[in-house]
């Protein structure tokens, strides 16, 4: 496939959706429609580079794209730069405001992208405000994993509970965006697949994330649930595919993110708030982290 540049688009072409972007790429997605959401598109590809493309932003859609298999992947740093190779689980996926221009890299890979164009009106809080996502919302997270192979498996079936199916997982997705990703904060036990919702588990993590600069010890989780420490360190593994430190650690990033999103305080009071002793160790967590440092991510929001 040839690379794709903005100027492929002609000044007459819609926002991002399956039509859009058949004829830009060149190859027809397997689509289907949902009452819930507008569209879902898979798109299969198998190319030997990176394919940038640009568009016209979409002002009432969020485009919702997954990677459904492991992928080599071209890392490009927030500030545009680029960086390493690395090998990307399945579970990643990224984001396109509406509104926003569309702007992404197809990675140089055979694989399967889903895309679930998600329209803002399912995204409101009870009173009927819109809920807010964070400007970078991309990452790996193992829910928006779990309802995006749903949507797959979906796609591929053709029964009487074909549609009630698809709106159950884009509902899913979108109550996970809404909860993890949304400029409010993190809920952490959205970060739990239904079939490992643990309340034990649960527990343990809203201990452990309501205390980020000073939490419990592993000795005292699991005393506090009544079970063995290795006991507590299966939940994790079975629930988020983690260790508790591994977990916090993600946590703790979370927290920093949105601080460094959110507000004008200073590094080393949001490093102190997360847990961290020194600004060194935060510094070299975040930039292991996000592919960047602190005071350039901040840098990147302002601008």
């Amino acid at each position: 496939m040839p690379q794709l540049l903005a100027e492929a688009m002609a000044d007459d072409t819609p926002g991002m959706n399956a039509t859009s972007l058949s004829r830009l790429w060149g190859r027809a997605p397997t689509v289907r429609r949902s009452r819930v959401a507008g569209e879902l598109a898979l798109w299969r590809f198998n190319h030997d580079k990176v394919t940038t493309f640009s568009g016209i932003p979409d002002e009432e859609t969020h485009t919702v794209c997954v990677m459904l298999d492991g992928f080599l992947h071209d890392d490009l740093r927030l500030d545009g730069r680029p960086g390493s190779k690395k090998y990307m689980t399945g579970d990643v996926f990224s984001l396109v405001h509406a509104g926003s221009a569309p702007l992404s890299y197809i990675p140089a890979a055979q694989g399967l992208l889903l895309h679930l164009y998600l329209p803002l009106k399912l995204l409101l809080d009870p009173a009927g405000r819109p809920i807010e996502l964070r400007e970078q919302c991309h990452g790996e997270d193992r829910r928006i994993g779990h309802y995006a192979r749903r949507l797959r498996a979906e796609m591929l079936c053709d029964d009487a509970a074909t549609g009630l199916a698809l709106d159950a997982a884009i509902l899913g997705m979108a109550s996970s965006l809404a909860r993890c990703w949304s400029t409010s904060g993190v809920t952490p036990a959205a970060w739990v697949t239904g079939a490992h919702c643990d309340r034990r588990l649960l527990r343990a993590m809203e201990r452990l994330a309501a205390n980020l600069d000073a939490p419990p010890r592993l000795a005292e989780l699991a005393e506090a649930e009544g079970i063995s420490q290795r006991h507590l360190l299966n939940l994790f593994q079975e629930g988020v595919g983690q260790s508790p430190h591994r977990w916090l650690t993600a946590r703790r990033m979370d927290r920093a993110r949105f601080l460094l999103e959110t507000t004008d305080r200073e590094i080393t009071d949001i490093a102190l708030e997360c847990g961290f002793s020194s600004s060194q160790h935060f510094s070299a967590t975040f930039r292991a982290h996000f592919g960047t440092t602190a005071t350039a991510f901040r840098r990147r929001i302002a601008d």
